[in-house]
Parts: structure tokens; sequence; C-alpha cells
């Protein structure tokens, strides 16, 4: 049996003592699971396997993200549908946003490249603020 490593002290000196039943939403409804818990005996503290697992599933997020922006519903209202806090999606869509392109990078990357050949229908242009006539 391959042993764990304590989080906190980095021993391998752990025994598994147990599990308890950690809940999960998932876009089909609420999953329960099984945890595996452990003890140090180096420095005497309790620990799982899960540590930084998240409680929510990453499609439900994503549900939840295209339902407030396509649908245009209110923070409430999906909430009240995914039975989860307004302002727990109101931090999921913030941290979708932040995966997300500027409105400046998007415009960068639209902006026109001239090359080649330059048709006008009319005689003058402006260049930087300066009129410039054709003939």
């Amino acid at each position: 049996m391959k042993r764990k490593r304590c989080p906190r002290c980095g021993s391998l000196n752990t025994q598994r003592r147990g599990s308890y039943s950690a809940k999960r939403l998932t876009s089909r409804g609420e999953r329960q699971r099984k945890v595996r818990r452990y003890y140090c005996v180096q420095c005497d503290t309790w620990f799982s396997e899960r540590l930084g697992a998240k409680r929510y599933e990453p499609s439900l997020l994503f549900k939840a993200a295209d339902l407030y922006f396509n649908a245009e519903a209110s923070y409430r209202a999906v909430s009240r549908q995914f039975h989860v806090r307004s302002y727990q999606l109101f931090l999921w869509i913030n941290e979708l946003g932040s995966n997300c392109k500027s409105f400046e990078e998007v415009a960068r990357e639209l902006s026109a490249q001239y090359s080649g050949y330059f048709l006008a229908d009319g005689t003058t242009i402006s260049i930087q603020g300066k009129n410039t006539n054709f003939f």
C-alpha cells in the first residue's frame, strides 16, 4: 500500500483511518462521494485526500454562465435553478471572465492590416488628421 504524505510536515508516517461522505453538486444534481481520512503520527494531525478539490463540477459552472449570458437571466434566477447562492454565481462568472481577453486585445487582433493597393472613390483622404488630395 502506498503511503500518503502529510501536507503539514511532509512525513510518510501516516495511517488511513476511516472516511466521510462529501457532497458534490453536478449538472445532474447532488452526488455523494466517499473521501478517505488519514492521520499523521509524526505531527498528530488529520487530513484527507480531497485537498484542493472543488465542490462544484466545471460543467455546472459552464451551464450557469451560459444561462446567465445567453438567456439574459439574473443572478438570482440562475442561482435558484442550480441551488447555489447568488454570490457564488457572481464569483463563477468573474472567474470565467478573468480567463477571457479584454476589449483592447480583441480590437488589436481584429484591426485591419493594409498592404498592396488602395482604392478610393473620393479625391481627399484624412491620414492622422491631415487632409491629403489625390489629384
